[in-house]
């Protein structure tokens, strides 16, 4: 499975030319290359270098001394064992800047490279990324439960391929990194006597009207102060998602069936004046608003009785799960125009897409080595299982767990890396009608939309034969 070395030399001198001339980079693989299949695979000692993102007080994203980080330990042990190679992971060593600079000089980075997917989208633009689809079946990502589903995979498709995937199938690690769950503190609202949105969730009523009967029942004012607020959230945080609740996403059609930018339609103007009149109209009295660590604060104090927040898991002091015993996590409601029990969450970008730079010393060797080492890890080998231990140690029951993965899986992405969100986010602070704002921002929305978002939808068909969402 090794390059011909004169062959190597040829490609760094073809991408010198390239660099020369401002023109892309064409990616290379080994068209000799033998079915993973083969159980009897040995890489003869080879040594495949892994820049990771993750800490080094992590083994491959999780905190040392805990049950998952010994078996991700003994994972990487296995692999070697298995493929015969040595996994040299750098901790911290994530750059796709350097990886552009240094591919375009020709020069050789690491094997195999994980880091955030925002950044990844220049590498990949850039043309210095090996594409998944043409390394012949080795990672099949077709395999959604381990690699990611379409929804989220459409962060790294672009043009005819696609060039990264995510460690699905480990529990926790892609959980962790994607908004907004709702928190509802369950002691509030049986201290005030009032019906648990979670039971609106299961019945599939968890409408807008719900919502804001909610938020109104549960603020408590005293001496004409607010002592318990209906709502905790950002500005910012709150619209990325209202704004999909009457069943828009970044990417609609129009009637002629062209895909164009979601938020330009009847339905999402619809949203947007439900969200700003909640934000900074009749309910504003009920919602506080701040950055995003004040209102899961406000929210763990038992000051406000429902919160959006990423903040759900984890080690700080003021995730939900450290801080409050008694708490529910739901979707968002839905509107009028969508399905009821709709849900949709948002992504802004995974710390941990991992990667093939197509001047890794064997694209498909380093393909071999990702496919065994994050294969599932026993007792977890499917999103069942997983979501059996989530809801046994991370939630109060099944519900929770079912809402929470309703958003994860359904997720639509916000394209961080263009400016794309201004042109729907702003009108929460726009002085006239939210149609207007809309009418605006149409053709630079359009633009933004033709030149960033497009390519990976038609990486998508390149791959799938289809974008459906």
């Amino acid at each position: 499975m090794k390059y011909n070395i004169v062959f190597r030399i040829f490609i760094c001198f073809i991408i010198t030319i390239f660099v020369c001339s401002c023109s892309g980079i064409t990616e290379v693989f080994d068209e000799d290359f033998t079915d993973v299949s083969d159980e009897n695979i040995d890489l003869n000692g080879e040594v495949i270098t892994y820049n990771a993102s993750y800490g080094d007080n992590t083994v491959l994203g999780y905190e040392i001394g805990t049950e998952f980080s010994d078996l991700a330990k003994k994972r990487i042990s296995d692999t070697e064992n298995k493929l015969n190679c040595k996994l040299n992971i750098v901790y911290g060593g994530e750059s796709f800047s350097s990886l552009i600079s240094t591919t375009f000089a020709g020069t050789y980075l690491c094997d195999i490279l994980c880091g955030n997917s925002n950044n990844a989208v220049g590498a990949i633009r850039a043309g210095v990324l090996t594409g998944i689809k043409s390394l012949g079946g080795i990672i099949d990502y077709n395999d959604f439960e381990r690699w990611g589903n379409k929804n989220q995979l459409l962060a790294l498709c672009y043009e005819d391929d696609l060039y990264g995937v995510f460690p699905a199938a480990w529990p926790l690690l892609t959980q962790m990194s994607f908004g907004y769950p709702l928190a509802i503190n369950e002691d509030i609202v049986a201290q005030l006597s009032l019906t648990s949105p979670r039971e609106y969730v299961e019945t599939k009523t968890w409408t807008w009207e719900a919502f804001r009967k909610f938020i109104e029942d549960s603020t408590v004012i005293e001496s004409g102060n607010v002592s318990i607020y209906g709502f905790s959230t950002t500005d910012s945080a709150f619209v990325e998602m209202f704004v999909r609740t009457n069943g828009d996403r970044m990417v609609g059609r129009d009637n002629s069936g062209k895909y164009v930018f979601g938020f330009s339609s009847d339905s999402a103007i619809q949203a947007m004046e439900e969200a700003r009149d909640i934000l900074k109209g009749s309910l504003s009295y009920a919602v506080y608003t701040a950055l995003p660590i004040p209102t899961v604060e406000k929210f763990d104090n038992g000051e406000a009785a429902m919160c959006c927040t990423p903040y759900i898991f984890g080690a700080d002091d003021y995730a939900v799960s450290k801080a409050l015993k008694n708490y529910s996590i739901l979707q968002f409601p839905y509107g009028p125009n969508a399905e009821p029990g709709y849900a949709c969450g948002v992504f802004s970008g995974y710390g941990i897409c991992i990667t093939i730079p197509i001047l890794s010393h064997d694209p498909e060797t380093a393909a071999t080595v990702l496919n065994e080492l994050y294969s599932p890890l026993p007792g977890f080998e499917t999103t069942d299982k997983i979501k059996e231990h989530m809801s046994r140690y991370y939630f109060f029951d099944k519900t929770d767990c079912d809402s929470f993965f309703d958003l994860y899986l359904s997720w639509d992405n916000l394209f961080n890396n263009t400016s794309i969100g201004s042109k729907y986010k702003d009108f929460i602070t726009y002085n006239g009608a939210v149609s207007s704002f809309v009418d605006s921002n149409r053709e630079s929305a359009s633009e933004i939309f033709e030149e960033y978002i497009m390519p990976a939808v038609r990486g998508t068909i390149a791959v799938w034969g289809e974008f459906d969402r």
